[in-house]
């Protein structure tokens, strides 16, 4: 973790970087403003996964994969539990297997390698499993693995309703694009495409706004060495102050990538995250 320089009342910079040995998958905010995060090895084919803090970018802990060492993945993160996915088939998108791990420690709570995940709520994990008999579904204890109770086909869905998560509870939000935006609010969208060439973005610029601030990112081409190259893109994150439209904040987040990138940032609490050149966990407070 390196910490860089804060900000003022004129410019906005960032609070601190993670940078990984590996290309950082993905990050997932969790309760208390902390963020979980998949560190994907390829060369030696490992997965690893740690916990920061999200204000200071402390690492809590980092933990090698609890399951297999490259056919995993985060499945959610819920509260103190991360749970953690295998797959039926290396190479196949199946998942199946869980491994919950403490979201404070890092220590593994308890693993069913034929458990196919269906939701997380309140104290319970609901998920299938195959028998000799056939498939069964079965609610187990989100800490201790242990078996709650059986559960019917039609309640799944019912229990994904009740136990569907609005990202506020975590006080995140993420973007969202920006036509959606615009139909309530053009003013919104009339100061994002100052900073922009529609004729040069290629897929949709995604926006949300926080506070005084407008976060929005967008994708363009990216110089290619020779014509004959397959396309090449570039990804932007930009922060401005809505009142004023003064650009307070850019960066780019990839160059030379050879496909567009889909919420590239979320934000958490005052804090606006986003992983730059899939090694590097940048971020940057918004107050």
């Amino acid at each position: 973790m390196r910490t860089l320089g804060l900000y003022d009342s004129r410019k906005i910079e960032p609070s601190w970087s993670y940078s990984a040995k590996g290309v950082i998958w993905q990050i997932r905010p969790a309760d208390g403003g902390m963020l979980i995060g998949e560190e994907r090895r390829v060369e030696e084919k490992k997965a690893l996964f740690f916990c920061l803090d999200g204000v200071k970018g402390h690492e809590f802990w980092r933990i090698a994969s609890p399951g297999d060492d490259w056919w995993v993945g985060i499945e959610a993160v819920y509260k103190d539990t991360v749970l953690i996915h295998g797959f039926a088939i290396p190479n196949l998108p199946l998942h199946r297997g869980i491994v919950a791990v403490d979201l404070l420690a890092g220590k593994t709570l308890w693993e069913d390698p034929a458990l196919e995940f269906s939701g997380v709520g309140n104290e319970s994990v609901v998920g299938r499993r195959d028998t000799s008999s056939g498939q069964e579904i079965v609610e187990l204890d989100r800490r201790s693995g242990e078996l709650r109770r059986y559960r019917q086909v039609a309640e799944i869905q019912a229990l994904k309703d009740e136990w569907a998560t609005p990202p506020e509870r975590n006080h995140v939000n993420f973007p969202l694009p920006l036509e959606r935006l615009a139909i309530d609010d053009p003013d919104l969208a009339a100061v994002v495409k100052r900073y922009f060439d529609l004729t040069t973005v290629t897929g949709r610029v995604e926006a949300v706004e926080h506070g005084r601030f407008i976060i929005f990112d967008y994708n363009g081409p990216a110089r290619r060495r020779t014509a004959q190259d397959p396309p090449l893109y570039s990804s932007t994150v930009k922060v401005v102050e809505r009142a004023t439209g003064s650009l307070l904040y850019s960066d780019t987040v990839c160059t030379g990538a050879h496909g567009v990138i889909p919420e590239l940032f979320f934000v958490q609490h005052d804090m606006l995250y986003y992983i730059k050149e899939r090694r590097t966990l940048i971020a940057v407070r918004l107050a």
